[in-house]
């Protein structure tokens, strides 16, 4: 009996012998690569594809003013200059997340900003301290960039005193 047990041991396949085996083994690396790439292109995708983005805040001197910012403020590198942008309101142009749910993202909250030469050189200037301005760009939120494609600042003064001497004239009767 003892050897009828044994023959039928011998008779059995183990599971590692099984023809099953490396088809199984193969089907189950193939879903694990898988489940692998689809987790990063969902990690990587939003971070890579910049976002059209607008901010609009006001730049305050960091050296000058050391109580500057708010909950949304930004240290912003802009060539060899160093705000503070306390962000307003924000928001994304092409519809989806929320503006300060995408800037949560950023972590620290420093940002470079990039851009045309003449946008950049006018985000250098010294007399934009304490003005808000709107910018409109690309958000890179992996790379912590923002590429300026347009900047809006405070109207002029001597614009505003023109408008309001145009309002007085015509209201003349």
């Amino acid at each position: 009996m003892h050897s009828e047990e044994a023959k039928m041991n011998e008779n059995r396949l183990t599971v590692c012998q099984s023809v099953w085996f490396p088809r199984i083994l193969v089907l189950l690396v193939l879903g694990l690569t898988a489940l692998g790439a689809a987790n990063r292109a969902v990690a990587q995708g939003p971070t890579d594809m910049p976002l059209q983005f607008k901010m609009i805040g006001e730049f305050h001197d960091p050296e000058k003013d050391k109580n500057a910012g708010g909950v949304n403020a930004f240290t912003v590198n802009v060539l060899k200059k160093t705000w503070i942008f306390d962000i307003e309101s924000s928001h994304t142009l092409q519809g989806g997340a929320l503006g300060s749910t995408v800037l949560k993202q950023i972590y620290p909250p420093i940002m470079t900003f990039v851009g045309p030469e003449e946008l950049t050189d006018q985000l250098t200037n010294p007399e934009i301290e304490g003005k808000t301005y709107t910018l409109t760009g690309q958000l890179y939120v992996g790379k912590r960039m923002f590429r300026v494609n347009t900047l809006e600042g405070p109207p002029e003064e001597s614009d505003a005193d023109a408008k309001s001497d145009s309002a007085s004239v015509s209201d003349a009767p």
